[in-house]
């Protein structure tokens, strides 16, 4: 695994890691063209909180700005439409705790020592654009 670091951001509705777009670029021109896979429309981040409403909320906000720890590995994994490298992170995991929000993943069961999968999107082979 390789690590890198991000800087945490939140909005009204969600809270992401602001990660190195180069990262991204790599491994996405690492997929072969043929698969017509196409790069994603957000800057390169991993979702810390999507789609969930914390229920401690006065811990929103808390982290602004700061800079966050991650491991993620160079096997670029693939569904029916996204590709995606695996992250972990024992801080992100902390802020989510913190926030009230589960760490179990209904889609994977983490490596031994970690307690959720995050993930960097590079790209998907949606026939729209996204």
């Amino acid at each position: 695994m390789f690590e890198s670091t991000g800087i945490l951001k939140y909005f009204d509705n969600k809270l992401i890691v602001e990660v190195d777009q180069n990262i991204v670029d790599f491994y996405l021109s690492l997929i072969p063209k043929y698969l017509y896979v196409t790069r994603q429309r957000y800057a390169a981040h991993i979702s810390v909180v999507r789609k969930e409403v914390p229920p401690n909320v006065e811990f929103w906000r808390k982290y602004e700005g700061e800079r966050v720890s991650f491991l993620y590995d160079n096997i670029i994994h693939n569904g029916t439409v996204y590709f995606w490298l695996n992250v972990f992170s024992k801080r992100l995991e902390d802020i989510r705790e913190e926030l009230g929000l589960e760490n179990k993943s209904i889609f994977q069961e983490p490596p031994d020592n970690w307690k959720r999968i995050f993930h960097i999107t590079l790209g998907n082979i949606k026939n729209d654009l996204c």
